[in-house]
């Protein structure tokens, strides 16, 4: 499991910084940096809807990623410690990126 930080408060799984969906998958199959990945499982609760309320956050979290050239991808799963989703800097793919890719 990862230590996961999450800056993203658009989304509708973020309370406190922490991740309420249990399990997350970061995209960005051919990124050669932070801001070519994404929060695939990031959803915007955009302005009318309320925050989930059907699980807790939890500080530690799955992360399934398919950004294979990131230095942290072990078998499509993330071995870092500790990962920050953030707003994405670009918005190339979205809204969300993984900031703590590297290559």
């Amino acid at each position: 499991m990862t230590d996961l930080k999450c800056s993203v408060k658009n989304c509708t799984y973020n309370e406190n910084h922490m991740c309420c969906k249990g399990s997350i998958m970061v995209d960005g199959k051919e990124a050669k940096e932070a801001n070519a990945t994404k929060c695939a499982s990031f959803e915007n609760c955009g302005s009318c809807c309320g925050k989930n309320s059907t699980q807790s956050p939890d500080k530690k979290i799955n992360v399934s990623c398919q950004a294979v050239n990131c230095v942290y991808n072990d078998n499509k799963n993330c071995t870092a410690a500790h990962i920050d989703v953030a707003k994405s800097k670009d918005c190339r793919n979205g809204e969300t990126e993984c900031a703590t890719f590297k290559m």
